[in-house]
């Protein structure tokens, strides 16, 4: 067992995780900008809970600094913070724009530049980020939030090759829809015109998720994928969680395309797409 320091970890996925982790008896610090304890975690779970905003590079190192302090080094960092708000990026508003990509990709960087001297130091340290089926393929009206997902992947690809001398293992986890917990901050990005071109892309968009909605799948997916990550001596990379996962995972390998047909289908948008260049606003 060791400690394990997660971010957004008052509600969601990562509350469920910080108790579950805890549960097992991990000492687990539940960094949150709040810093309430994750809901839903039993009373008797021992979670320091922290004050983190992902977005705040001295928010972080103090938090870092907090749990370190308290039990010595950190052995598992979790990013787990993240925003999902959707629209095509055109008419998006430049700070929900900012606002996905810093609390998704550069809050994720935060996290790991804090805690990479005390993996190292655990000499079995691990590094996973909670990415996104929207990593494999950009999904229409999502521009920022596939943006930060595969940047995040691909930085991730690259802080393999710095951290494994060292001993720390770096893995990716990719849910799908998950019940009950998922993105709390999530939607049509705040402020977005209504009356735009793109309303009709939005509208399939809508009642694409809710579709897809309708198959979410267990949170214990996300939670025993990182048991795995955290106790595999070789842990994967990627954990492609649930069926969605499989199917998604299939899309890295078929020709630009065929992920274009499948995407439109998925989404509804042979409509929309057959306007070829789309209209005039």
């Amino acid at each position: 067992m060791g400690t394990v320091f997660i971010t957004g970890a008052s509600r969601g996925i990562g509350a469920h995780v910080a108790a579950g982790l805890a549960a097992d008896g991990h000492q687990v610090v539940a960094a949150s900008r709040s810093g309430n304890r994750p809901e839903g975690a039993a009373p008797e779970l021992d979670i320091m809970s922290v004050v983190a905003d992902v977005r705040d590079d001295e928010s972080v190192r103090a938090a870092m600094a907090t749990a370190v302090d308290r039990f010595g080094g950190i052995d598992v960092a979790i990013a787990n913070a993240g925003v999902g708000w959707f629209a095509p990026l055109e008419i998006m508003p430049g700070p929900s724009f900012d606002e996905t990509i810093d609390t998704n990709l550069l809050g994720s960087i935060r996290l790991i530049r804090a805690a990479a001297p005390h993996l190292r130091a655990s000499g079995r340290g691990r590094v996973i980020a909670m990415s996104s089926l929207a990593a494999i393929s950009g999904l229409p009206g999502e521009t920022a939030y596939c943006a930060s997902k595969a940047g995040l992947e691909s930085a991730l690809e690259a802080l393999r090759y710095e951290l494994l001398p060292f001993g720390v293992h770096v893995s990716i986890i990719q849910p799908g829809y998950t019940a009950g917990t998922g993105l709390v901050v999530s939607g049509r990005a705040p402020g977005m015109a209504t009356d735009s071109v793109y309303e009709p892309l939005l509208v399939a968009n809508d009642a694409g998720h809710e579709e897809v909605r309708q198959g979410a799948e267990s949170p214990d997916l996300v939670l025993d994928a990182i048991r795995e990550a955290i106790s595999s001596d070789k842990p994967a990379f990627r954990f492609p969680l649930g069926e969605l996962g499989k199917d998604a995972s299939q899309m890295r390998h078929l020709a630009d395309d065929e992920v274009l047909a499948i995407i439109s289908e998925l989404f509804g948008l042979d409509e929309w797409m057959a306007q070829g260049s789309g209209g005039q606003s």
